[in-house]
């Protein structure tokens, strides 16, 4: 039986931004507006996952979920085309433009705690997912 790390990674989609959406997180604050480049970050991260598995440690891969997601802003009461949607939504909100299009999901770590059952009272392996709202 494997008892190591397990390492996931969040892969970065294609509308990867710095809009500045962590209240209170000073780093994405600052690098808030800042021109972010998807693709380079993509490979990057991909280079990290191919090094730990050169290394031996199990890697895991979330895909990046569709963006925008328009789903949200029909709740918010746009309509239309995808296209009208978008155009809409930039002209009344940018903040909800930028949840549509955030690649949050990218950050793996923000997706659940695992606890091993090494570290857990009942000695069973635990998953707990965390509340995700877009």
């Amino acid at each position: 039986m494997y008892r190591g790390e397990l390492n996931f990674d969040g892969l970065i989609g294609p509308t990867h931004n710095y809009s500045g959406l962590s209240e209170g997180n000073i780093a994405s604050f600052k690098n808030s507006k800042k021109i972010s480049n998807p693709k380079k970050a993509a490979l990057q991260g991909l280079e990290k996952m191919k090094l730990l598995i050169d290394l031996g440690i199990p890697q895991g891969i979330f895909l990046p979920h569709e963006r925008p997601h328009l789903e949200s802003l029909r709740k918010q009461g746009f309509s239309g085309s995808a296209n009208d949607i978008v155009l809409s939504a930039s002209k009344t909100s940018t903040l909800l433009l930028n949840q549509s299009y955030s690649a949050s999901s990218m950050w793996a770590a923000n997706a659940a705690t695992f606890s091993p059952s090494a570290d857990s009272q009942d000695s069973i392996a635990h998953i707990t997912p965390h509340r995700c709202h877009i």
